[in-house]
């Protein structure tokens, strides 16, 4: 499955911006499916993984290769869209705070400083010091997309080029 994963993220990524949902039938190959051609809440996922992603992990500059709309998108824009449609490229509205989080592993893999910047800004701006959560008004989902991302960017999880994880802590000695 992993050796197929570069192929499968490229198929349906033909404007370079990740899926939701995807179907597939013998006849019709990848197609819209039922839920529609958003990239949304379960798209981001994809960038964030591709971004966490080890570079020596066998196809994982193919993957991020096949995401780069949304590096395009960020390149004109500071923050990312709520939405984009696989199918045609349009996106619209602007994603919440776990998204630029999620997307800062990706762009610092594709070396896209300033982007990595603005979203740095973002979540600074947005981070509650009182409780530590980010976001205006705090959702569980951007908690989650900022717990992975910023533990791999500061170096407490990464991953091996086998997909293993590798928490920080597993090299201390007891």
């Amino acid at each position: 499955m992993a050796a197929h994963l570069p192929g499968f993220i490229k198929a349906v990524s033909p404007h370079g911006f990740a899926p939701d949902w995807v179907a597939y039938s013998p006849q019709e190959g990848y197609h819209l499916a039922p839920q529609g051609a958003d990239g949304s809440y379960n798209a981001i996922r994809v960038y964030l993984w591709a971004g966490m992603s080890n570079p020596d992990t066998p196809g994982a500059q193919r993957i991020l290769d096949s995401v780069s709309g949304m590096a395009n998108y960020l390149q004109s824009h500071l923050l990312p869209p709520v939405s984009e449609n696989w199918q045609t490229g349009a996106t619209s509205g602007t994603g919440p705070t776990g998204f630029s989080a999620a997307l800062i592993p990706y762009l610092m893999q594709k070396n896209m400083n300033p982007a990595v910047h603005n979203q740095w800004l973002r979540l600074n701006a947005d981070y509650d010091r009182a409780d530590g959560l980010y976001g205006k008004t705090a959702h569980y989902y951007d908690q989650n997309l900022a717990l992975f991302a910023l533990g791999w960017v500061y170096h407490t999880i990464r991953f091996d080029r086998n997909g293993e994880l590798k928490p920080s802590w597993s090299n201390r000695k007891q």
